[in-house]
Formats: structure tokens, C-alpha cells, sequence
């Protein structure tokens, strides 16, 4: 049985362009995250989109220092993210 490879991946790998390993890599678009809104709450989630664990990440680190001196890989070693909250909060 054979693997299928898109055209695009093909031109990619027959030129040697690195396909996943890219400098500056942009994880974070400012208020480019999803948000799922209804009638009654589009007000509302337009002007205060949810945290994402990505943004709590931002936050964190704009209150504490070790949070500073971590990679945001690094950020669950140390800290749990509370998915019905949407906080992340110091590991015990």
C-alpha cells in the first residue's frame, strides 16, 4: 500500500524548504483567536473575547517573574490551566 503526498508537499520536499521548522515563529495573532459567540452574547464576546491558554500565558507573565523565565512549552511543568475558569494557576 502506497502513501499519498500533495503536490504542494512534494514541491516543498524536492526544493529542501523546512516544512515545520520556521524563524520567527508566530504563535499568537492579537485577537486572532476563535470565539463562538450567539445573538445575545456577540456584544459581549466581540468586546472581551475568552482567554485561551496561550493569552493567560501572557498574563501570567506580566505578574510574575518565574513565569518570565519560562517558554510557554514549559508553562504546564508548573502551572494548570482551569478550563472552566479559563485562569492558570501555580502548581502546588
Amino acid at each position: 500500500m502506497g502513501r499519498y503526498v500533495s503536490s504542494n508537499k512534494a514541491i516543498w520536499r524536492i526544493f529542501s524548504f523546512a516544512i515545520h521548522e520556521r524563524y520567527p515563529t508566530v504563535v499568537h495573532l492579537e485577537n486572532g483567536q476563535r470565539v463562538y459567540f450567539n445573538e445575545s452574547n456577540a456584544a459581549d464576546r466581540a468586546a472581551r473575547p475568552p482567554s485561551t491558554t496561550l493569552t493567560s500565558f501572557f498574563t501570567v507573565c506580566h505578574t510574575d517573574d518565574f513565569a518570565r523565565t519560562l517558554l510557554y512549552a514549559d508553562m504546564p511543568r508548573y502551572y494548570i490551566w482551569n478550563a472552566s475558569s479559563n485562569v492558570v494557576s501555580k502548581c502546588s
